[in-house]
């Protein structure tokens, strides 16, 4: 019953290995892509899961896997090869849904943005790292709420150099961009993209990446069912917003999944195993929007979705089923 997924070469052999948590908690489980696109038999951890992400937290260059539970953050080093290693466990006294690692403050190693669930509270927290797997006392963002699925992102939105940060805002509405001032501070934006429970970067070689948010999982949720929303890059970090055609998403992942080198997304919601199931690919064009959503053929309970391949070109997709079946990988979507 995987959840949420991740993806990242976590052992240096230039292919896209995969970390899965249980939605109920208690333990992730990390698999090796191969070669032939299958996956290796999974090492499984014990730390509760709620929420994890993949990134550089020491800045040795291995990524790291950090989750977070219902009270905590554990940070677990990489030595490289894939072994992980707890480092060191932050208290939170909230539950986390969703994590996000970058380097935000310029010393190399990646610091680890929290969305946190404490109704009717939901704070979005920034824990700078002190290398070593230890990260400092939470900074609270100001208006940030994270989102109750956990849309929090880090990246280079106004390519200057500097990583800046992403999430939902206080009254859910709108998305917050914090602009990464390099002096220790940030400068934020609204913008009219409402409850954003998944929140990805799509780049673009002629200009800053775009973003794609999510918006919820329909009423049992307590979402709507609003659609996907594109934010189009226009430049220093500024963007327009543009709905697209497709339904509402939990879940979001990019990659070029039929081989025309333009990103492709691929958006996934769960509601209850067998009933509103949603898992489509919508195609990249060359003017940087999308196409209409294509629907795969979904597992019965399609949750986490994550890219897989070569880490030059990611262009499988794998598709968490919370309904029993495990993990579903899918081959490059022109085959489909």
């Amino acid at each position: 019953m995987f959840f949420r997924l991740a993806s990242a070469d976590l052992n240096g052999d230039g292919m896209l290995d995969l970390v899965a948590g249980h939605n109920a908690g208690g333990d992730f489980a990390v698999f090796f892509g191969l070669t032939d696109g299958g996956l290796s038999t999974p090492t499984v951890y014990a730390y509760d899961t709620l929420a994890l992400a993949i990134g550089d937290v020491d800045g040795d260059g291995h990524p790291d896997v950090v989750v977070g539970g219902e009270s905590s953050i554990q940070v677990l080093l990489n030595d490289g090869t894939g072994a992980l290693t707890l480092a060191g466990t932050t208290a939170t006294g909230q539950e986390t849904n969703g994590l996000a690692i970058g380097g935000v403050n310029g010393d190399g190693k990646g610091d680890v943005l929290a969305s946190e669930n404490n109704y009717p509270s939901v704070p979005a927290e920034l824990f700078l790292s002190q290398g070593h797997g230890k990260l400092a006392a939470p900074i609270t963002l100001p208006s940030a709420s994270g989102t109750l699925y956990g849309g929090v992102l880090i990246g280079d939105i106004n390519q200057d150099g500097l990583n800046d940060m992403v999430t939902d805002s206080a009254d859910q509405t709108q998305l917050l961009v914090f602009l990464n001032q390099g002096d220790g501070g940030f400068m934020s934006t609204l913008y009219p993209a409402p409850a954003a429970p998944a929140v990805i970067l799509v780049p673009r070689p002629d200009a800053g990446p775009d973003l794609v948010v999510g918006n919820g999982s329909g009423a049992d949720w307590g979402y709507g069912d609003g659609g996907l929303q594109l934010l189009r890059n226009l430049g220093e970090g500024t963007f327009e917003v543009e709905p697209l055609a497709s339904s509402s998403a939990l879940f979001l992942a990019v990659g070029d999944f039929n081989g025309d080198c333009i990103p492709d997304v691929v958006a996934s919601r769960w509601e209850q195993c067998g009933t509103g199931v949603v898992l489509n690919v919508s195609y990249g064009l060359r003017d940087g929007g999308f196409g209409e959503p294509v629907a795969l053929s979904a597992p019965m309970g399609p949750a986490g979705v994550a890219v897989l391949g070569e880490v030059s070109h990611p262009s499988a997709i794998a598709v968490a089923d919370y309904c029993g079946a495990g993990i579903v990988v899918y081959g490059d979507a022109s085959r489909h």
